[in-house]
């Protein structure tokens, strides 16, 4: 979860909701998965958003892109994307098997 100040072009902190946020995660091409995680942002007070992301199914780098959709189209927010690294979980025992024996 991330949050998020959105600003107006004078820099002053917004006061109200009902900017369109729009957030996604997307898999690096090169780790070899075609995954895309549609988030969701959240207005929570003054300005300020929540934006949650699904869980991963694989571990690798991903690039979260956020942007405002405004009437010119989707603009990235500043820095946006961002990159992300997701690391794999703890072992599970259902999931663990031998690859070979001695």
């Amino acid at each position: 979860q991330l949050d998020l100040q959105a600003i107006d072009a004078n820099r002053n902190k917004r006061h109200k909701g009902g900017d369109g946020i729009l957030a996604a995660m997307v898999a690096l091409s090169g780790e070899g998965l075609e995954e895309i995680l549609n988030c969701k942002p959240e207005y929570a007070t003054e300005g300020l958003y929540s934006v949650s992301c699904p869980a991963a199914s694989h571990a690798g780098s991903y690039l979260l892109h956020v942007d405002i959709v405004t009437s010119s189209g989707r603009n990235p927010i500043k820095s946006s994307p961002f990159q992300v690294t997701i690391y794999p979980g703890h072992a599970t025992p259902g999931n663990t098997d031998i690859t070979s024996g001695g």
